[in-house]
């Protein structure tokens, strides 16, 4: 199911920015950054005693296409921090949304049947 998926999650990710109308613009980027500021340095902090995270690097790796869908997906995200996993995928009809709509449960049962913290899909940046 992965390897079917994968392909999909990459041309959804290149093509998410004009099929949503979001942008990884300067207001996305502001907006994303006060929340990993906020929100989410505070949560961190709580689970973490003692120690704090530079929650305004998370953004400096990210392309306009992360920022983007990280908006989308995290900062938009209606559920709260710890059940960000709940969410299916957004109602923007990208296709990278609804690539998520279609594999995203599947992959939350995996999750959440063997007890894992996260899943991280992953495709070299020198792939497509």
């Amino acid at each position: 199911m992965v390897i079917e998926a994968m392909p999909r999650f990459i041309d959804g990710f290149h093509r998410f920015q004009q099929e949503s109308n979001l942008s990884g613009n300067a207001a996305l980027r502001k907006a994303l950054a006060g929340y990993y500021q906020g929100s989410f340095a505070n949560h961190y902090a709580e689970v973490n005693p003692g120690q704090t995270i530079a929650a305004a690097s998370l953004l400096d790796t990210l392309g306009e296409e992360g920022t983007a869908l990280q908006y989308q997906y995290i900062k938009a995200n209606p559920n709260p921090l710890g059940n960000k996993h709940i969410y299916d995928g957004a109602e923007d009809n990208s296709s990278y949304s609804s690539t998520h709509r279609l594999y995203h449960p599947h992959i939350r049962d995996f999750l959440e049947r063997f007890g894992y913290y996260d899943i991280f899909l992953y495709c070299r940046r020198d792939r497509k």
